[in-house]
């Protein structure tokens, strides 16, 4: 038996999932199959409102100029491991 997702998990979902994304150099036109997806699996879910909530949220954060990503991409910088 699956378990339901219950509170705000889907809010948490969607905005970390897209602001990770983005924060590794993702286009939001690069994200709208993702986005598209999880909207839909919220829907199906009862949970559209925080969904749509998570999305608005990582909009923001993705567009803060002071967003902590940006320190992180510093200190870590993507690279290919060999």
């Amino acid at each position: 038996q699956r378990v339901a997702w219950s509170g705000r998990r889907w809010f948490y979902f969607m905005r970390n999932r897209l602001y990770v994304g983005r924060k590794h150099g993702a286009s939001w036109p690069d994200l709208l199959p993702r986005c598209v997806w999880y909207l839909a699996r919220a829907c199906r879910d009862g949970a559209l409102p925080q969904a749509i909530q998570g999305l608005l949220v990582a909009v923001r954060m993705a567009a803060s100029p002071d967003a902590p990503g940006d320190v992180a991409k510093q200190i870590f910088p993507l690279r290919d491991d060999p």
